[in-house]
């Protein structure tokens, strides 16, 4: 068993595990199961002991990656799947099918490749002040939900766990869904990878600038972590193309100074308005088990 390499940077449960099981096997206390194969692949990887928590430099829980086709348009039948499929693995980590939630997305919106947080934070149904209202039909037809852009530590001098906190103390609900930017290690996740998990979320942790967590432990209820990659180390991409170039390298580049050099593609506002498009469909019909893609839309306008 190996450690991931500390210069290597990644979110994606299924690239640590990767990373931590290159040329070894199996990890002690790690599970990995494929829900779905094909063009929309779902694998389900479960952290269970410490050891394997140790390895995977991840907390114990699950988590569940979600890959997506290259080409992948709204109007597709593999479209409207993929929104169902991702709703699915939503609801099942809801506690309650009516009580509160709120969803936080994390984030500097003025920073493209840090702003996928706050673009599908803007998507979702607001519905809790209409619930609670005291208008008569709706409490029958939605369960309330807030949503909130905290912002970053730089923008408002407070962490964004503890402005979360202060909602959660005020709304009540019975879960958080925290939507955030990761990191990725391989340059195909980017724009095509959701990754789902019942741990929460560590702000800035795929890219060493970590903040407080945003977890069951820090909110007092639990929190779903949903996000998607949409930036790649410099020093990865540097080393997977030279091992494209050369399989077997008479010498080793130093990369460290590039560890902490990040990249994005140059259409990364385009990426974060589709894939954040896709999921907020999927955040909305998970939370409102009676809509459509349809009346999403509607309600959208």
């Amino acid at each position: 068993m190996r450690e991931i390499q500390p210069s290597i940077y990644t979110d994606l449960a299924l690239e640590a595990r990767e990373l931590a099981t290159a040329g070894t096997g199996e990890l002690p206390g790690v599970s990995s199961e494929t829900l779905r194969s094909g063009p929309l692949q779902i694998t389900r990887l479960c952290i269970r002991t410490a050891e394997g928590a140790q390895a995977m430099q991840r907390s114990p829980g699950a988590y569940t990656t979600v890959e997506l086709p290259e080409e992948l348009s709204e109007g597709d039948d593999l479209y409207a799947e993929a929104v169902e499929a991702i709703a699915d693995l939503i609801r099942t980590l809801l506690p309650s099918d009516c009580a509160p939630v709120l969803v936080a997305g994390l984030g500097n919106e003025l920073v493209t490749p840090d702003a996928f947080g706050p673009v599908v934070a803007r998507q979702v149904l607001v519905t809790r002040h209409l619930v609670e209202g005291g208008y008569a039909q709706f409490p029958e037809l939605f369960r309330p939900v807030a949503a909130m852009c905290p912002g970053v530590l730089g923008q408002t001098g407070v962490e964004s766990a503890e402005m979360i906190l202060g909602v959660v103390k005020t709304v009540r609900p019975c879960a958080v869904i925290a939507v955030d930017a990761l990191a990725a290690r391989r340059l195909d996740r980017l724009g095509r990878t959701l990754q789902i998990t019942d741990t929460g979320i560590l702000p800035g942790g795929g890219i060493g600038n970590h903040r407080q967590e945003i977890t069951e432990h820090t909110m007092g209820v639990p929190v779903i972590g949903i996000g998607t990659p949409t930036v790649i180390s410099a020093a990865t991409l540097i080393n997977d193309v030279l091992e494209e170039a050369l399989p077997q390298p008479s010498c080793r580049l130093p990369l460290g100074r590039y560890a902490e050099l990040y990249v994005a593609p140059k259409e990364i506002d385009e990426q974060n308005r589709r894939v954040g498009r896709l999921l907020g469909y999927a955040i909305n019909i998970a939370l409102q088990k009676d809509l459509t893609i349809e009346d999403v839309r509607y309600y959208g306008q």
